[in-house]
């Protein structure tokens, strides 16, 4: 892996969710991280709201998403 440089084109690799991060696993759902939870986003217009980006969006395991206990915006 250290052998990839970084650069476009070439996603670094994903460590911890932090607060403030917009997520998503294999699935469709986009979740916000608030204090350290997953809070499902429900619609692109809260997205929108929430003043996030669509290229920010950090994909990351399903085992990872799942490993986050659920919240509520």
């Amino acid at each position: 892996m250290n052998a990839i440089p970084e650069g476009s084109g070439v996603v670094a690799p994903y460590k911890t969710a932090k607060n403030g991060d917009a997520v998503k696993g294999s699935g469709d759902g986009i979740f916000l991280i608030k204090d350290g939870k997953r809070c499902g986003i429900e619609s692109p217009e809260k997205f929108k709201e929430l003043g996030l980006k669509w290229e920010n969006v950090i994909n990351i395991s399903d085992e990872d998403l799942e490993a986050l206990p659920e919240g509520e915006l």
